[in-house]
């Protein structure tokens, strides 16, 4: 079943996601609204910000959320291959196999937190950093990808 031919959000294909942890970079640390770059002081340094990758039919959708922005990025990359990449570059990454669609997510602040929850269909309300997200996602099964 294509996306097009879904009903409703139980009935499109579940798969496996990729979520990479990164510490900041000075450009995105400047991109972000002050209150998130005074809160982000006390955030663990090597979780300071993520990012979502899934499969598609000629690489990987990258779903990234920096600042009040948005993007959504095809990659030529098999997504395994872009989170060991990371993982050589220092940074954290996690396989998560599908998980099951547990009903519509509670929305929050748009941060990458809750973009990345809400691509993979996670529900926690009390899931607000990305540390947090790192530890709930091992909690649940998820993979270290090593590199």
């Amino acid at each position: 079943m294509s996306l097009v031919e879904a009903r409703h959000p139980a009935d499109i294909p579940a798969v496996e996601w990729h979520v990479i942890f990164c510490p900041p970079q000075t450009t995105l640390r400047r991109l972000m609204p002050w209150p998130m770059r005074a809160v982000s002081v006390w955030m663990d340094e090597r979780h300071r910000h993520c990012f979502a990758l899934r499969p598609a039919q000629l690489g990987s959708i990258l779903i990234n959320c920096v600042g009040q922005q948005l993007f959504l990025d095809w990659l030529p990359q098999d997504p395994h291959d872009i989170a060991r990449g990371c993982v050589a570059q220092g940074w954290a990454a996690l396989r998560l196999d599908p998980l099951p669609w547990q009903g519509y997510p509670v929305r929050g602040v748009l941060s990458c937190v809750s973009v990345v929850k809400a691509a993979i269909g996670l529900r926690g309300a009390l899931v607000l950093t990305p540390r947090q997200l790192y530890r709930r996602l091992l909690s649940q099964g998820a993979h270290i990808v090593t590199g």
